[in-house]
């Protein structure tokens, strides 16, 4: 039987990461049957809990791991496609192959993934044109030849800086953190993703 705080301990410089806390508190109630069976009525339960957490942690890096070998597997790249390269027609049949789930679940990998991804690189996007606002703002503020920072509005002719707008974030966004949060499976978000479709289109038109 080992030793559950050796374990706990091996992971407890790298707390922060959701998984890795996750790993810590699931190494904490036990590495066999005989652990689980000394546990209070109070830890089996938080212990459920646990268990389910640590579940969406992987499950949210299967996601990614599945868009990034569809990314990887994309029919422009021909015969030098990952996928092709392993002698499948499609990411979702490699995946199939490696992980030994369905294609069903294959293929919710993969687009649960990418609308991740999406939402990830919208909100990059975001910060960074903030900053760039910020950084003109600014600019703006410290030019002589612009008095108070404005044009057109005090009439002294300077030149205004141009304050990028920020991108919109997609619509699934909400969703796409819930899941990288914790809170929401792979499986909801699927669900609603498939459910909702492609809102952006259906309200601004292809």
């Amino acid at each position: 039987m080992t030793n559950q705080s050796s374990i706990a301990d091996i992971f407890a410089a790298s707390r922060g990461d959701g998984l890795v806390d996750a790993a810590v508190d699931v190494a904490r109630l036990g590495s066999c049957s005989v652990d689980y069976d000394k546990l209070t009525d109070a830890a089996v339960l938080s212990g459920q809990q646990t268990l389910a957490r640590a579940q969406r942690e992987l499950d949210t890096r299967k996601a990614w791991l599945a868009k990034t070998l569809a990314q990887r597997s994309r029919w422009e790249l021909g015969q030098s496609g990952l996928a092709a390269q392993q002698g499948f027609l499609n990411p979702e049949g490699l995946i199939q192959k490696l992980t030994g789930t369905s294609k069903v679940e294959s293929r919710k990998l993969v687009g649960v993934g990418r609308m991740l991804a999406e939402a990830e690189d919208a909100q990059a996007q975001a910060a960074a044109t903030d900053a760039e606002a910020a950084r003109r703002l600014l600019e703006g503020a410290l030019d002589p030849d612009i008095p108070d920072g404005l044009d057109g509005v005090d009439g002294h002719g300077g030149v205004a800086p141009v304050v990028p707008l920020p991108a919109p974030m997609p619509w699934h966004a909400p969703i796409s953190h819930a899941v990288t949060g914790g809170t929401l499976s792979i499986d909801a978000a699927h669900a609603l993703r498939t459910g909702l479709g492609d809102i952006d289109t259906v309200v601004t038109g292809p």
